[in-house]
């Protein structure tokens, strides 16, 4: 049997705690029709009470998050980073949403992939830059850990852990009681369209009021650091300070964005979306669209048009 250790913290997301509770107690329960027994044991553990004998997972969950924009993580409690230390190599650890902070804050993602919600994508970065932050993945696997993005990736982990512990055939059934999609693998799809951060650097901030004044997006970093009267080394320098990434990367990212936009709300082909967003090349930018997405511009317009 395995052994899955929830931690319930003050601001733990309730219908994440219970979610997993429910997934897993179901799983039991049709693995006792098929004449197996229990899959899992499932228990809570808080900070401040005693410490686990054993655990095979380790699962942190979303958070209710504080602040103007809901983007404020706190810091963890030290008995916890300690507790995933201690177990790190020994059992599977996971997190959700902002509980992926606590992974990160335990020093369990140095230098490996993560994901988290696509609205603290970059307060994660700025946290913890030694983590290769993909927020466009619902779910990322690594040795020894699961993480997923989105909120209500709960869903998606836990199907990944009966699938893991339980089997294919458990975890199809699984997944079509609960209604759920085992295929999904994207949430960049779902964060808000033309919607871009508060810059709180003035060089950033004027060069990304000018790049969206544009009425295309066919210009180069040269011209952009141009148009806002600064050397492409010190824009350069600005954004990789901010952002962690070089304004060629941002543009690339504002031109997708542009194009979701356009995607939803007209009925342009994608030949002039493409040259609208600075790609005359309608077909790479297609591929590319694909690729950040999972889904097709015409896929994409009939889902969230």
């Amino acid at each position: 049997m395995t052994n899955v250790l929830l931690v319930e913290l003050p601001d733990s997301l309730p219908s994440c705690l219970g979610s997993w509770e429910d997934l897993y107690s179901y799983a039991n329960r049709l693995s006792r029709r098929r004449g197996a027994g229990d899959v899992f044991c499932v228990l809570r553990w808080k900070p401040g009470a005693p410490r686990p004998l054993a655990a095979d997972v380790v699962l942190v969950p979303a958070r209710i998050l504080q602040g103007p924009n809901g983007t404020e993580v706190p810091a963890s409690p030290r008995e916890l980073l300690d507790l995933l230390a201690r177990l790190r190599g020994k059992a599977l650890i996971g997190g959700v949403c902002a509980g992926v902070f606590v992974l990160a804050e335990a020093g369990l993602l140095d230098g490996l992939r993560a994901t988290t919600h696509w609205s603290l994508a970059e307060e994660f970065r700025r946290r913890f830059p030694q983590v290769k932050l993909d927020p466009d993945a619902l779910v990322i696997e690594e040795p020894g850990l699961l993480i997923g993005g989105g909120m209500t990736a709960y869903f998606d982990v836990g199907l990944r852990l009966i699938l893991r512990f339980g089997g294919p055939e458990l975890a199809r059934d699984c997944a079509s009681v609960f209604v759920l999609d085992p295929g999904r693998r994207f949430q960049s799809p779902f964060s808000p369209v033309g919607l871009e951060a508060t810059e709180t650097d003035p060089v950033l901030a004027q060069a990304l009021d000018w790049a969206l004044s544009r009425a295309t997006l066919e210009f180069r970093v040269q011209e952009w650091a141009t148009g806002v009267a600064v050397e492409k080394r010190t824009l350069e320098r600005h954004a990789l300070a901010l952002w962690g990434f070089g304004p060629a990367e941002r543009l690339r990212r504002l031109r997708l964005d542009r194009a979701r936009l356009l995607v939803t709300s007209s009925t342009l082909p994608w030949d002039e979306v493409s040259r609208r967003c600075g790609y005359q090349d309608a077909a790479a930018f297609r591929r590319l669209f694909l690729q950040k997405f999972g889904q097709t511009p015409g896929e994409y317009r009939r889902r969230f048009g």
